[in-house]
């Protein structure tokens, strides 16, 4: 049987445990998303200033409920712990109603509603860059947002020597999806452009064997882990744009990343993390009220103009993000624009919309 106490200690040790930007008040509550995002580590976190945590693993291989259900609820009655910790919940495991509870799982869904209608919910995100600055040893901002860019933004992965990043990131995807990674690959040919699943069905028949209804399955789950996002059309049209949780992922999987799709979706992570009502439409990248958005890795005044006069309408203001290239507020007949780095953007920018909308 093991100890649950050692347990959490033993976890504690493995896991680098860096405080994340979540607010999280409440102790009785669910945490969920797609692997490897930080659900664990965020979990022991926030049990680090406790004096008894237990922690209960339900993929170790070393558990088995009746004696894990039997020993927990023991400890409950005798109240010998004062935080719970169930990572990788099973829904046949029974919970004790201890208030300071902590669920780990890839999405709410997994876990009975009983026992939802009690917790509150959290999806947890990998780091977006403010977060991957304050955990990096570098003290180059250049060269943190080139790692960043590059390695993506799951935590595990920052911590890895740089020859072992590659593999662990494939093998990530691997150990959730066995033989749906090709689906995974596939999807990713879509990353930041307009998506149907039905013309997703249709398109990937062609090259192997399924259903209309695991597909849409499949992409409904992981949407609901979070591992994927379908942003808006302004205008709520059916059509809908593709996005990652991890913007990287095309280049452990595909042979020829799009690294105009790939900086477009990193915007894309930094905008929904901080929970902005964006959308899109036919002529720009997002669009926030009366701000509009390109992601524009490189910009030229030629580019510029050219996407400044394709608006649909004009703007009160318009935003160019790009790798480095800067530019103050400049009058146009679309609106007022300007161009600004994404590390600006992330680590400044972003922290006045966020304070506007929420």
């Amino acid at each position: 049987m093991i100890d649950f106490f050692s347990a959490y200690e033993e976890k504690s040790r493995n896991f680098t445990t860096f405080p994340r930007s979540y607010a999280i008040k409440q102790t009785k509550i669910i945490l969920y998303g797609a692997p490897k995002s930080g659900k664990t580590s965020l979990a022991l976190d926030l049990a680090r200033h406790c004096n008894c945590p237990i922690f209960i693993d339900c993929a170790d291989p070393r558990f088995l409920l009746d004696s894990t259900q039997k020993t927990l609820l023991e400890l409950f009655v005798e109240k010998r712990f004062d935080m719970l910790i169930i990572d990788n919940y099973t829904p046949t495991l029974q919970l004790p109603n201890y208030p300071k509870t902590i669920i780990t799982s890839p999405t709410p869904m997994r876990i009975p509603e009983s026992i939802r209608n009690n917790f509150s919910t959290q999806l947890i995100s990998p780091l977006n860059f403010e977060e991957y600055v304050s955990f990096s040893k570098s003290a180059r901002l250049e060269t943190i947002f080139a790692n960043f860019l590059k390695e993506g933004n799951l935590p595990e992965i920052l911590f890895l020597p740089e020859f072992k990043r590659l593999i662990r990131r494939q093998e990530i995807i691997t150990l959730r999806f066995k033989e749906d990674v090709s689906i995974i690959a596939f999807l990713l040919t879509y990353q930041a452009k307009t998506f149907s699943v039905y013309n997703a069905f249709c398109h990937l028949k062609q090259y192997q064997k399924i259903s209309k209804d695991r597909i849409y399955a499949f992409i409904q789950t992981m949407i609901d882990e979070g591992f994927l996002f379908l942003l808006p059309h302004a205008n709520r049209k059916e059509t809908k744009k593709l996005y990652f949780y991890d913007f990287s992922l095309p280049y452990a999987l595909l042979p020829l990343p799009d690294f105009g799709a790939i900086f477009e979706n990193l915007i894309f992570c930094e905008l929904i993390r901080r929970n902005l009502p964006i959308s899109y439409d036919d002529t720009c990248n997002f669009i926030l009220d009366s701000l509009a958005i390109f992601a524009t890795p490189f910009p030229n005044p030629v580019l510029v103009e050219s996407k400044l006069s394709a608006l649909s309408h004009p703007y009160d203001n318009v935003l160019f993000i790009s790798i480095e290239t800067t530019k103050p507020p400049t009058k146009h007949k679309n609106g007022t624009y300007s161009i600004i780095s994404f590390i600006d953007f992330a680590l400044e920018y972003i922290n006045t919309l966020t304070e506007h909308y929420n």
